[in-house]
């Protein structure tokens, strides 16, 4: 904002000497100037109004001004330099120099310090050394002209005192009084004056002003017991209507309970005094209370003693809670009850009939009957024994069977302890188990005991290879015939007899490599070993013709794996899923790119053969045990189970391993046990060709392990197979996918088997089991959609399945959950 050089206002005045005459002698006057300058400072309009005087000091000087109200928002400071001192005129206290002038509401022109306007009689009563001055601020409204209208009226007669001490300065005309004058004064409430207490005061006039009222008295709050008219309203003490009702020390009769009550029974009126004009608290009254019930007062104060007891305290009375009838009988008789407060207490002391006790000889339950004659107390007494035997008629003290004690306990016999029941032979050769009175009843053999053993075919032992084995009694049943060599098929190059039918190689009718004169009735222009087999053979074709490029084998119509190539030797294995069956086997050679020469055809050259089980070892195992089968033909390629029918129903166990020789076929596998009932089951293993033949294996009772563990266990395995497949859903090999499925399958028929004879034992609850069963079965089902669905072995459906298995997971983890 651009400052505009204002205005300056330069007024001479010419100050009056004035001699004033008084006690302490004449003193000098002299005139000085007083200068007004006005400048725009920060926004403000800032006027100083400047005393140049020296050395004496101003007494007082006094001023007007005008100024347009409306381009004037607010009035700011009006200040001083240090040179004020005293109080007057509505100025700050001594050691301030700042005053608020009068706010926004500035009317008529007249500037108001403290609240006082400043009239041209009225003085601003200044004292202080040279170049004293006086500013006064004002803020310019916003849009308002550059320069206010703000003027000087006529500067009223400046009067300036020479005094050598300011103290005995007189003051210039125009004050409300003089010096020393008094007045009566009164500033208490119209009409109060001269009434009772109140008295007018009176005002010494100083410096011109009138002084405090001095010695008046004015109206206080009435006293109300000091005979004194305190508030002069005319009336005193009591009869004035702030000292309240009563006189005070007065009193007076008072009762506070219900009407009619007053005098009636116990109830009595009391006493009440004046205090400060207010009737006190009601004493000694005595009002309707609850009734004692002690049969002499009423304190109820309704006109009778002991209204609404039904008894008078302190008073007994016999009493009893038992059933009626059984008062004197037996252990039961009465109480007795004491009135307290008017009721009738507790029965204490009596006795009730409780649940007979059956060998106390007492009469509990208070009915007649004591101990055995009470029908509650079951068919004994306890602590009492007794012989006892559970097992079969006929066999206590038979063999290995004896009896047991039983112990009456609440009444009921106890389980039978320390009884021997019949039990499965061990086939030790000393001890009757079964109590059927022969030792070893329905043993083949005693156990340790050892025999030679021969399972090929009549004929053929001790010819060629073959050779009787050993066989150990396991359990009473011969185990496995050990170390045997029973026929294989005749191996046409190894110069022994392996089929033990007394020919060797080319001298056996297996072998169909022409005769000695080399004619044209050759059945076969190649050796072919061996000549039967199943899928994962490993077959060896000998002969000549066949060229250097690989060509192409085939078994019958089906292609087999050639592993090595030459012009007189081939090596193949056989992969495919062909049923047990005799098949040419024919060599197609590579003589071109994409053509081949003339098939060389061995007709019935090779043999699929199912699957056969030798032996058994051990024959016969309990819940989890490993059993090893050997046999032949077992395979190495695709799918191998073993299955064991259960009461109509095929049970899969888990193979542990399963391999086979891929030349000689021999093969083995380990399976585990699985949880079922005690028995002698059909057992069978199968490849992808076919079924083996069926062997006889016994199960024996189960471990010591829970069936809920096992149940649970099982479940385990489930679910480690199904993550795994999961896991290699997208990309795995479809086989290895489906086998994982098909042995959650096993898993959770095991795990049902289980949790059947954990409900059967007790170890669960029907409904756990019956919600067990539920989300075993759903989980089945899923795992089976998701078997199905890789049958498809399609993006799509690999997914499908892997969100197939994924809820088949979560059905299990709920299982596992429930009996966490």
């Amino acid at each position: 904002m651009n400052v505009k050089k204002l205005k300056m206002l330069l007024l001479g005045y010419t100050f009056l000497c004035i001699f004033m005459m008084g006690l302490m002698g004449t003193q000098a006057m002299a005139q000085c100037p007083l200068t007004i300058s006005a400048a725009e400072e920060f926004g403000f309009w800032t006027y100083t109004f400047s005393v140049e005087n020296s050395p004496a000091e101003i007494t007082s000087f006094g001023f007007d001004m005008t100024y347009n109200a409306s381009e004037l928002s607010y009035v700011g400071t009006f200040t001083s330099d240090t040179c004020i001192t005293g109080n007057k005129a509505g100025f700050p206290p001594p050691g301030s120099d700042v005053w608020n002038i009068g706010g926004n509401d500035l009317g008529g022109g007249v500037v108001r310090v403290g609240g006082f306007p400043l009239q041209p009689t009225e003085n601003l009563w200044v004292a202080g050394a040279s170049g004293c001055f006086i500013k006064i601020a004002f803020e310019k409204l916003t849009g308002a002209p550059d320069e206010p209208a703000i003027s000087l009226s006529e500067l009223v007669d400046g009067i300036a005192t020479w005094c050598d001490n300011p103290c005995n300065c007189s003051y210039p005309a125009g004050g409300e009084c003089e010096d020393g004058e008094q007045r009566s004064c009164y500033s208490g409430p119209d009409g109060t004056e001269g009434v009772g207490e109140c008295v007018a005061g009176t005002q010494t006039c100083v410096e011109g002003q009138w002084g405090s009222c001095a010695d008046e008295v004015s109206p206080t709050t009435e006293i109300c017991d000091n005979g004194l008219d305190d508030d002069c309203d005319g009336a005193t003490d009591g009869q004035d209507s702030e000292c309240g009702e009563c006189n005070d020390g007065e009193q007076r009769s008072c009762y506070s309970g219900p009407d009619g009550t007053e005098g009636v029974g116990e109830c009595i009126a009391g006493t009440q005094t004046c205090a400060d004009g207010q009737w006190g608290a009601c004493e000694g009254e005595v009002l309707p209370s609850a009734e004692i019930c002690e049969g002499q007062l009423d304190e109820n104060c309704d006109g009778t003693v002991d209204d609404g007891c039904d008894c008078t305290n302190g008073d007994e009375q016999p009493c009893y809670t038992g059933p009626a009838g059984t008062e004197g009988v037996g252990e039961c008789f009465a109480g007795m009850q004491t009135c307290a407060d008017g009721q009738w207490g507790a029965c204490e002391g009596e006795v009730t009939p409780v649940t007979e006790i059956c060998n106390n000889g007492l009469d509990d339950d208070c009915d007649g009957a004591t101990d055995l004659e009470d029908s509650e107390c079951g068919e004994c007494i306890s602590g009492d024994e007794r012989s006892c035997y559970t097992g079969p008629d006929g066999t206590e003290g038979v063999g290995e069977c004896i009896a047991g004690t039983q112990t009456c306990t609440d009444g009921q016999w106890g389980a039978c302890e320390g009884e021997v029941l019949p039990s499965t032979e061990i086939c030790e050769g000393q001890l009757d188990e079964n109590c059927d009175g022969t030792v070893d009843d329905g043993c083949d053999c005693t156990n340790g005991d050892q025999q030679s053993c021969y399972t090929g075919p009549a004929g053929t032992e001790g010819v060629g290879e073959c050779v009787a084995g050993t066989q150990a009694c396991v359990d009473g049943v011969w185990g496995d015939c050990i170390d045997e060599v029973t026929p294989l098929a005749e191996i046409c190059d190894n110069q022994l007899d392996d089929d033990c039918d007394g020919a060797t190689d080319t001298d056996d009718p297996d072998c169909p490599v022409g005769d000695d004169d080399d004619d044209d009735d050759d059945v076969c222009p190649f050796n072919l070993s061996p000549q039967q087999g199943t899928t994962g053979t490993v077959i060896t074709i000998t002969g000549s013709g066949f060229g250097d490029r690989k060509g192409i084998i085939r078994i019958g119509d089906w292609k087999a794996k050639v592993l090595e190539w030459t012009d007189t030797m081939i090596t193949v294995k056989h992969v495919q899923q062909i049923k047990p069956s005799t098949r040419d086997v024919t060599v197609l050679p590579l003589i071109g790119n994409y053509e081949y020469g003339e098939p060389i055809v061995c007709e019935d050259a090779f043999t699929v053969l199912p699957p056969s089980i030798s032996s058994i070892n051990p024959g016969m195992g309990a819940c989890d045990d490993e059993i090893i089968i050997q046999g032949m033909y077992f395979s190495t390629v695709g799918k191998f189970k073993v299955y064991i029918k259960v009461e109509g129903y095929w049970k899969k166990p888990e193979v542990l391993y399963h391999n086979m020789d891929p030349v000689t076929g021999e093969s083995q596998c380990a399976f585990r046990v699985p949880c079922v009932a005690p028995g002698t089951y059909d057992l069978y293993v199968r490849n992808l060709m076919d079924w083996s033949n069926r062997v006889d294996f016994t199960i024996k009772s189960d471990s010591a392990q829970s069936y809920l563990d096992k149940a649970l266990e099982a479940l385990e395995d489930a679910l480690a197979k199904e993550e795994a497949a999961i896991e290699q859903m997208l990309s795995g090999d479809i086989d290895v996918l489906k086998d994982l499925i098909e042995d959650c399958f096993g898993y959770l028929e095991f795990a049902a088997d289980k949790l059947e004879y954990a409900k059967n034992d007790g170890e669960i609850s029907e409904a756990d089991y019956d919600e067990a069963i539920e989300k075993l079965y759903d989980a089945y089902i899923f795992d089976e959609l998701a078997y199905y669905a890789l049958e498809y072995d399609r993006t799509w459906s690999r997914k499908f399945a892997k969100d197939f298995l994924e809820i088949a997971v979560g059905y299990k983890d709920t299982v596992l959950a429930l009996f966490d």
